[in-house]
């Protein structure tokens, strides 16, 4: 044995310091550091909850995004913590990142990954379809300039609706293939496809809503499915209207709480609103309102702060509690017409045009208080509004057929008009404005003053069709579907991509 003139034993001075070790910091030295972050993915700004095992009783550990310390907790007497929260830093660019706990006293460390997206998950990208993604921060009027096109995705059926994204997948909706069936296409962030789900003599109509593993989607059959996101295998479907073949019946599915809000027709002409469970498509509720014949369902539900808004055949808006189908209140148009819906920052906004059936078109705007449906204000734009609106900070964005135009949301004055424009539909994101043109191209605007910064150019096979709905940004990339059936992907010299 190995000894040391006049002390102890080597051994038995390690065992003393090891046996101290265990009194300070018995977890740290017995257990090796664990972590759990959940969620373990989100968009910037968001909170997520950090709780761990394994450091030094009672130490502080600090907890790190990336190289940022964004918070510090306690560990207990057993080395632990509970579940803290932690803010996503709002310059967090999409892709991969860690979280890293670190104990003050002991050293003792653990990571997990993390992965920032930014999501736009269903029509308008959320429930109240504002067409505004908050959470976008690499695409801005700086760089926009340098959009070029990285891929394109030419469906059998052709694409035909929105395109939306979950977990860096693309789902869009395709037309009829050479056999008569339509169906829902899923395609990776660099254009690869991944699945496609076939629908049978029939077609989806409008874009998808994406959450909990299930992509939900309607269909020219009256059916309302649910496809696994991972394979396309189709999980359930419910007959949400016998009114079939005309797609202007089967307006876009909302997504709020694990409930699918979706508004129809029924055989006999009257409006109709309906809830179902979003995991195994249970109907929670489902409400009639009068309908008059050849007017269809005008507008998609929204969702906002527990209400539906519908726009039923009667040409009334309808305010019905999303939890238990209650009636809260109706407002009647004045005139009727087609029109869009946006819920946010309680009001709900219809903009459209009246006189459906004969041109000129007027165009109009009318803002509804969100608590009772007065009606805070309205006005008649002068330019053709074929398209929805795009809603961001107090600010409603309209593409019309004299220029893009932008209105104080709150009075309705005019901020701003634009000497360009077009019919597709707006969307918005980190201070730029995207919308599709008539002939398959795209342009972005800046959104402090209408001014065109950039537009794609015109697709040979596209030209004489338009977008065929709202361009969608996400995690650094534009996409956008054409009424030629193509899918389009832009991304800056510098993007992105997971």
């Amino acid at each position: 044995m190995t000894t040391v003139r006049g002390d102890r034993p080597l051994s038995a001075r390690l065992h003393s310091l090891i046996v101290l070790l265990c009194v300070l910091f018995p977890v740290a030295v017995l257990a090796v550091p664990q972590i759990k972050v959940d969620p373990a993915s989100g968009p910037p700004s968001s909170e997520v909850h950090v709780k761990g095992a394994g450091f030094g009783r009672g130490e502080s550990v600090d907890i790190y995004f990336d190289t940022a310390q964004v918070s510090a907790v306690a560990a207990n007497n057993s080395g632990k913590f509970a579940y803290t929260p932690v803010r996503v830093p709002s310059s967090a660019r999409p892709g991969r990142h860690e979280i890293r706990v670190v104990g003050q006293v002991s050293g003792r460390s653990a990571l997990k990954k993390f992965v920032v997206n930014t999501d736009w998950s269903q029509s308008g990208f959320d429930a109240g379809h504002t067409g505004f993604n908050a959470f976008e921060n690499h695409i801005s009027t700086a760089n926009v300039q340098s959009l070029t096109q990285q891929w394109m995705y030419t469906a059998l059926g052709n694409a035909n609706t929105s395109p939306v994204t979950r977990d860096d997948v693309v789902y869009v909706g395709t037309r009829p293939d050479p056999r008569g069936n339509g169906g829902l296409l899923a395609l990776r962030a660099d254009g690869a496809r991944l699945w496609v789900a076939s629908i049978k003599q029939a077609y989806v109509t409008s874009a998808a809503a994406v959450g909990g593993g299930r992509v939900y989607v309607r269909s020219t059959d009256g059916m309302l499915y649910a496809f696994r996101a991972e394979d396309g295998a189709r999980i359930w479907k419910k007959t949400v209207t016998g009114f079939i073949g005309n797609p202007a019946f089967m307006t876009a599915p909302a997504l709020a709480n694990n409930v699918i809000y979706v508004a129809s027709q029924d055989d006999a002409n009257m409006g109709k609103l309906s809830a179902f469970q979003a995991a195994d498509g249970r109907l929670l509720w489902e409400k009639t309102f009068p309908g008059e014949i050849y007017r269809p369902t005008l507008t998609a539900p929204v969702v906002a702060d527990g209400i539906v808004y519908a726009l039923m055949t009667d040409g009334a808006l309808y305010a019905v509690d999303a939890v238990r189908g209650e009636l809260l209140w109706s407002a009647l148009f004045p005139r009727f017409g087609t029109y869009d819906l946006i819920a946010a920052d309680s009001r709900v906004y219809a903009v459209g045009y009246d006189n459906p059936h004969y041109l000129p078109a007027v165009g109009e705007i009318y803002a509804f208080y969100a608590k009772d449906g007065g009606l805070a204000w309205s006005l008649d734009e002068p330019g053709n509004v074929f398209s929805a609106a795009a809603y961001a900070n107090g600010r409603l964005f309209l593409n019309t057929g004299e220029g893009m135009r932008a209105y104080d949301a709150a009075n309705g004055s005019l901020l701003w008009s634009g000497a360009e424009g077009g019919a597709g539909k707006p969307s918005i994101a980190n201070g730029v404005i995207y919308a599709g043109n008539g002939d398959g191209s795209m342009s972005a605007y800046d959104a402090s003053n209408g001014m065109r910064l950039w537009r794609s150019a015109t697709p040979p096979a596209c030209e004489g069709s338009e977008a065929a709905g709202m361009p969608t940004i996400v995690n650094g990339t534009v996409y956008l579907s054409t009424d030629c059936g193509d899918v389009f992907a832009y991304r800056t010299s510098s993007g992105v991509s997971n």
